[in-house]
Order: C-alpha cells, then sequence, then structure tokens
C-alpha cells in the first residue's frame, strides 16, 4: 500500500500530513476512512481556489495501517 510505504519511509519522529477529498465530495469517505485507518486525525479545512480540502495529520510513533 502506498500509504504505509510512505509512512515506513518516514523518521519515526515526523509529522505527516495530508490534504484530501473534504466532505460531501466524491472520494471523500474512503479516503477519510483510509487515512484514518493509517493514525491520521481530521485536522481542518482548507481552501484555495474555490477548492476545498480535508488536512490530515498523523503524529510522530503512531501505529501503522491495520
Amino acid at each position: 500500500m502506498l500509504v504505509e510505504t510512505a509512512i515506513l519511509q518516514t523518521p519515526p519522529d515526523a509529522m505527516l500530513i495530508v490534504d484530501t477529498f473534504a466532505e460531501g465530495s466524491p472520494g471523500a469517505k474512503a479516503a477519510g476512512g483510509l487515512y484514518r485507518s493509517c493514525g491520521f486525525e481530521p485536522a481542518g479545512l482548507w481552501e484555495r481556489d474555490y477548492i476545498v480540502r480535508q488536512r490530515y495529520m498523523r503524529k510522530p510513533a503512531s501505529s501503522i495501517c491495520i
């Protein structure tokens, strides 16, 4: 899995941040479930050029995807 590989290649003390589909967008539920299963937590929304994205953060030393 791409996300798991990225996590394993990252230093254990690093915080990871991903931006993905916001609630109500096609794919948002699946993307959110994937990132939450890998230890990411929702960290707010951001908007740029009228596009809204959900940000997820993974704290250092969280468990690998289950």
